[in-house]
């Protein structure tokens, strides 16, 4: 118990020192507005939609019904950008409540996104996880 809360009171100041220094709040900036594009591996079943407003994210996936409201959270973590979408709304009710912990990259606008399903305590390495799904959006003007 004492190892896990210490691991625990690690992990929550590194979060917070992003915070404080600015980069979340940056980074956050950046990742605003209306994002369309396809899932990879999936190119020719239909578009994907993210929209983040301020802290709130959205997406609506090409697969019929598949929709998630949440909170979204960034950081930078050992040379990657992170996000942490926590799931408020969606048709699937274990996912509520949960975590999916994601990378991201944004060049211009293209911004790329790997993700794993909520509730997986795992980020995952790379774009080409295959225990992720991953997405290439453009920022719609």
């Amino acid at each position: 118990m004492t190892k896990s809360l210490s691991i625990l009171s690690v992990v929550l100041c590194g979060v917070f020192s992003f915070a404080s220094d600015g980069y979340a709040e940056g980074e956050l900036k950046k990742l605003q507005g209306t994002w369309v594009g396809k899932e990879i591996g999936h190119e020719n079943e239909g578009e994907v939609t993210l929209a983040i407003d301020g802290d709130k994210i959205s997406f609506d996936g090409w697969r019929q019904g598949e929709w998630y409201k949440g909170t979204i959270e960034v950081a930078k973590q050992d040379g990657r950008s992170m996000l942490f979408g926590t799931v408020k709304e969606c048709p699937i009710e274990e996912f509520i409540g949960k975590t999916s912990n994601g990378i991201y990259s944004l060049e211009h606008d293209t911004l790329t996104v790997a993700a794993r399903a909520p509730g997986d305590a795992d980020a995952p390495k790379d774009f080409d996880d295959e225990n992720a799904r991953s997405f290439v959006l453009k920022r719609r003007k």
